[in-house]
């Protein structure tokens, strides 16, 4: 069992992840969109790719810091791009 710090006491945690992986694992949708020579997909601002509807976030995407705080800032900000983009599809 691990231990995390949560408001200066120490609790028993079952499992506690330092790092999920390495390298981004992209293969199954490298077919979708632009990748970089990492591997990473290619993203704009809102995590948009090269294909309209596909979005990315996180590890495989090639934004700035591999670390999970910005990851799930990643994510909220793609999620609610992709939210928009199909709220106009269904708009049309």
């Amino acid at each position: 069992a691990g231990k995390a710090l949560i408001c200066t006491q120490c609790i028993n945690v079952p499992k506690s992840p330092i790092e999920i992986g390495f390298l981004p694992n992209a293969d199954c949708v490298a077919h979708l969109a632009e990748r970089n020579e990492r591997g990473e997909i290619m993203v704009g601002t809102d995590g948009g790719t090269s294909v309209p509807g596909v979005f990315a976030a996180g590890d495989v995407a090639n934004g700035y810091g591999k670390r999970i705080i910005i990851a799930a800032g990643e994510g909220a900000r793609t999620a609610l791009a992709a939210g928009e983009y199909l709220r106009g599809i269904a708009r049309r």
